[in-house]
């Protein structure tokens, strides 16, 4: 962790990385014997010229000996698969996160203290090198760009009880923000919310109110509710859209989607409740 820690803080632009503590998976590409094994594992992406690209990723490919060395060129269509591989349907998931300034000896200690609590081999904990280039302030919703890691947390289970890897997930996230981290991605936010968090709050942070005032305006019948969603009651509620308005014409409403007409179409055939004369009706 160490090594990558240091390599991560001088690299360039084109390497991206993610380090997981866990067990090694047990896909087609990796022997039978080594599939189970408590490991650290470097996953990552060097898009830039391939010669410079040994350089860059020397260092973490000499980290002592490893169990398994898979670093070579491949499609990025390659890279994605084998990620699609270690998260297959049908298993279940909870995923959290967290960001932090910069991976204090306190978070490396949480990070392995809690991989060794896992209730499940499958599970792990992420880290995320961002760089502090995500976002760019406050007219974004994006609030946390001045970060420099996510850390998630990877509940990964197929047994019956899931109590357990939900409160480990949930757990392991409380114990690094004990220690400094704050904020969440949308995306990992885990599946079931506990009384100590506010997902909306820790996804929006700062820009919340400013979110919640656009969500009011153009989506005040929440129809765009599969996210982690604000509250609208504090702020007034348009009354001139209507629910026989077009569709077409609420979404070219909304400027962040106006030029995106492939999207417009799909999320107006899909997200939306739409009768054959373009109408758009409660859900």
């Amino acid at each position: 962790m160490e090594t990558h820690r240091q390599v991560i803080e001088d690299a360039p632009e084109e390497l991206t990385t993610i380090l997981l503590s866990g067990h090694v998976p047990n896909l087609p590409p990796i022997p039978d014997d080594l599939a189970g094994k408590k490991a650290v594992v470097i996953l990552g992406c060097y898009a830039g010229n391939p010669e410079e690209g040994e350089q860059v990723i020397a260092p973490l490919r000499e980290i002592g000996e490893p169990l398994l060395d898979m670093s070579d060129m491949m499609p990025y269509e390659m890279l994605h698969d084998l990620g699609a591989q270690m998260y297959p349907w049908g298993r279940k998931y909870t995923h959290r996160s967290v960001f932090v300034d910069d991976l204090s000896d306190d978070i490396h200690g949480i990070i392995v203290e809690r991989t060794e609590a896992a209730p499940t081999p499958m599970s792990a904990v992420g880290i995320w090198p961002l760089g502090g280039n995500i976002g760019h302030g406050g007219d974004y919703a994006y609030p946390w760009e001045d970060k420099q890691y996510m850390i998630t947390i990877e509940g990964n289970w197929e047994e019956f009880q899931n109590e357990p890897t939900l409160d480990w997930a949930a757990e392991t996230e409380r114990k690094i923000r004990e220690a400094g981290g704050e904020g969440a991605y949308a995306g990992f936010t885990g599946v079931e919310e506990r009384d100590w968090e506010s997902w909306a709050v820790q996804v929006y942070g700062d820009n919340y109110d400013r979110l919640a005032e656009i969500k009011a305006e153009y989506d005040p019948d929440n129809v765009f509710n599969q996210n982690v969603n604000m509250a609208l009651s504090s702020y007034s509620i348009p009354t001139y859209r209507s629910v026989s308005e077009p569709a077409t014409a609420f979404l070219q409403s909304i400027p962040s989607l106006h030029h995106l007409p492939v999207l417009r179409f799909l999320l107006s055939r899909q997200c939306l409740n739409i009768d054959p004369q373009e109408k758009l009706i409660s859900k």
